[in-house]
């Protein structure tokens, strides 16, 4: 039995050597009511032209806030094309941001008005394409929103008033014409 966990410990070890740095797993710290995340070194193994990665970020929506905004951007190089960082994909909690084109000028991303609960595990998902050692960088802003209710809601305060108005003004004649009887 020993025997078995060892190998299992050297086995895991091995993995966990040659595992690639493009599928990096990380934590975003906020402070107050921002925080950053990014990759300084997105990499391509050795003789690759271009490779594919994927970063994976994780973070808790700050207590007192339900609202995230979010941008990531990466500077583009016409001098050392090598380090562009192309996006295929970024996604917060599965939603994807809109991204623009990189040409010449830098890759830019944002996603606005996410509605995120206080104290939750979220994740940030960046999928790209290097073609040798590039960056990239992104921001959170959280804020707090009041619920909005919805149209049922809306609706079903409007039949109470309108049921509250109606018994009033019924009450109202009922008494009338008793005072008449009399």
């Amino acid at each position: 039995m020993k025997r078995m966990n060892k190998l299992m410990s050297m086995v895991v070890v091995a993995a966990a050597a040659v595992a690639s740095p493009a599928q990096a797993v990380e934590t975003i710290f906020i402070t107050g009511s921002s925080g950053i995340f990014g990759n300084d070194a997105v990499t391509c193994s050795a003789g690759a032209t271009t490779c594919a990665f994927t970063n994976t970020f994780n973070f808790l929506t700050p207590t007192g806030f339900n609202l995230a905004n979010a941008t990531i951007s990466t500077p583009q190089s016409t001098t050392n094309p090598t380090s562009n960082v192309d996006f295929t994909s970024v996604l917060l909690n599965g939603m994807a941001f809109t991204l623009t084109a990189g040409g010449t000028g830098p890759q830019f991303g944002s996603l606005s008005n996410v509605m995120l609960t206080p104290g939750v595990n979220n994740q940030i998902v960046v999928n790209g394409t290097n073609s040798g050692d590039g960056t990239f960088s992104g921001t959170l802003n959280f804020a707090t929103v009041s619920a909005v209710p919805e149209a049922g809601t809306w609706a079903m305060m409007l039949i109470g008033f309108g049921a509250v108005g109606f018994s009033m003004r019924r009450r109202k004649h009922t008494g009338m014409r008793l005072m008449q009887v009399a």
